[in-house]
């Protein structure tokens, strides 16, 4: 069976490089958890200072990952839970720089699976207005009486592998046919509306 992992970042302040969390969970179409993991980041020199307005949103101090791993210390361990790929995302143009910001600035290796990002999907699926489709109100939609912890790097990455599993079943097609028709390849680029699932 077709699996896939889903990421999170967090990050310390606007620049894409200041990654200060990760999560990923690891998950076949059924909606079975395969693997996860978290960590807190120490971002790199220079890209280490802490916004306030980012702190707000997620509630990562400067003193909880003084102590952290660097991004090289665990990219290869989120490498070797991505496999094959696809690597999905909520709004992937964001994690999708945070990656390749901090290959950028560590020499550590660029995200080059395919992707899938589950905001573009539910453009497609759910026809909803854009600005109307974060993380959350997408995760209302196919759970409402459910809640998550929104901001937190693990809860983000699992609410975000749990839309996928949504996804596929309110488009009905395998997660096959979904990277063979909506992956993502290259760099991110600006379209105004994904083409329908039919």
């Amino acid at each position: 069976m077709t699996t896939f992992t889903a990421i999170d970042f967090e990050t310390a302040n606007p620049s894409r490089a200041s990654a200060c969390s990760i999560a990923a969970v690891t998950m076949d179409e059924d909606g079975t958890i395969l693997d996860s993991r978290a960590d807190l980041l120490r971002p790199p020199p220079g890209r280490d200072y802490f916004h306030p307005i980012n702190v707000s949103i997620h509630g990562i101090h400067p003193d909880e990952v003084a102590d952290a791993p660097g991004w090289q210390e665990v990219v290869g361990d989120y490498l070797e839970m991505c496999g094959d790929g696809p690597v999905v995302a909520h709004n992937m143009a964001f994690d999708f720089s945070v990656w390749n910001a901090l290959a950028a600035e560590l020499g550590t290796p660029t995200l080059d699976f395919p992707r899938l990002c589950t905001y573009r999907i539910a453009q497609g699926v759910l026809g909803w207005p854009r600005g109307t489709m974060k993380l959350d109100q997408v995760f209302r939609h196919y759970f409402p009486s459910e809640s998550f912890a929104h901001h937190q790097a693990d809860a983000d990455a699992l609410a975000c592998a749990r839309i996928l599993v949504a996804e596929l079943g309110d488009a009905d097609v395998s997660l096959d046919w979904l990277i063979d028709h909506k992956a993502l390849t290259g760099a991110p680029t600006r379209r105004r509306r994904p083409a329908p699932y039919a």
